[in-house]
């Protein structure tokens, strides 16, 4: 499982011209090198390559590769991101400013 990750990532590296243009950048242009010491870029498309993790083999292959390090789900945070560019999510926004308009209100008639 390693060295197919390994092997994807270098896969990767090689197909995106800003990634190589990046090292070259960085001094790093030995095409040799960059396969011999197996350097990838990891652009964050390994999960689009894997099983959905609602199927078994998903879930327990994307399980292994968190157990390495190799693999976070991202869902949860892309779900808020799209929500706070939508109707919902300016609402809510604005329902947490209410809340905190109210809250200092409580706050200056409590003072002594």
């Amino acid at each position: 499982m390693l060295k197919q990750t390994l092997d994807y990532y270098s896969e990767r590296l090689f197909k995106s011209p800003d990634a190589l243009e990046y090292l070259k950048m960085r001094g790093v242009h030995d095409i040799k090198a960059l396969e011999r010491f197996r350097i990838g870029f990891a652009d964050r498309t390994l999960g689009l390559r894997l099983p959905d993790g609602s199927r078994k083999t998903g879930e327990k292959l994307r399980g292994m590769l968190k157990k390495c390090g190799l693999h976070r789900e991202t869902e949860r945070i892309h779900v808020l991101q799209r929500q706070a560019r939508t109707l919902e999510g300016l609402k809510l926004r604005k329902g947490k400013r209410r809340l905190l308009n109210l809250l200092r209100n409580v706050q200056r008639l409590l003072r002594p």
